[in-house]
């Protein structure tokens, strides 16, 4: 059971439930980047589309800054427990530390198998 659902009541888990849900957005919407060519070519709406290469990227980085955020408001106003938040807040900063490499040309690839995986190891 992943730290945050074990760490808090059951009044917890639909923000908890959402934490999951927009930290596996942001990992799989940085992974359709590295596709955004044959998605457009397919006719595939993806973000990265929409937005390009850096939007898609700024836009990530935004929402990444923003979950985390919340994170430590959540954290704060609740007074979670204090290894389940330091592992999330590590888990935002993994994330916007492969968001910047990609933003100056990094391997998308690589990133993307090292960056999206590591988050995910991070976080358990």
């Amino acid at each position: 059971m992943p730290a945050a659902l074990a760490a808090w009541d059951v009044d917890h888990v639909p923000l908890a439930l959402a934490w999951v849900f927009i930290r596996l957005w942001v990992n799989c919407t940085f992974c359709d980047v590295r596709d955004v060519e044959g998605d457009a070519d397919a006719g595939v709406r993806t973000v990265p589309v929409q937005l390009g290469r850096e939007g898609s990227l700024t836009f990530l980085r935004q929402v990444n800054a923003a979950t985390g955020a919340a994170l430590l408001a959540w954290a704060a106003a609740d007074g979670a427990p204090l290894p389940s938040t330091a592992a999330h807040v590590a888990s935002v900063a993994f994330t916007d530390l492969y968001l910047c490499r990609a933003a100056r040309g990094g391997d998308l690839e690589g990133l993307t198998a090292v960056g999206c995986d590591g988050e995910l190891i991070v976080s358990a």
